[in-house]
């Protein structure tokens, strides 16, 4: 997998308060990912290189 990062911007109607979290491709939680939210939209950077040792391809938001 490439390196790269990419600005995810999710809007949602109710406007709740959510947590970003990146994944093992198992599902496994590997942290929480810094989210900004506002608005009733909520954006986080997904970066695969967010871990030196293992790319990051999957997240997880819980509202």
């Amino acid at each position: 997998m490439r390196r790269s990062v990419a600005e995810v911007t999710l809007a949602f109607a109710d406007g709740k308060p959510c947590k970003v979290y990146a994944l093992d491709a198992d599902g496994t939680r590997r942290g929480e990912v810094p989210a900004v939210q506002k608005g009733g939209k909520v954006s986080f950077a997904a970066n695969t290189a967010r871990d030196p040792t293992e790319a990051t391809c999957y997240y997880e938001i819980v509202r």
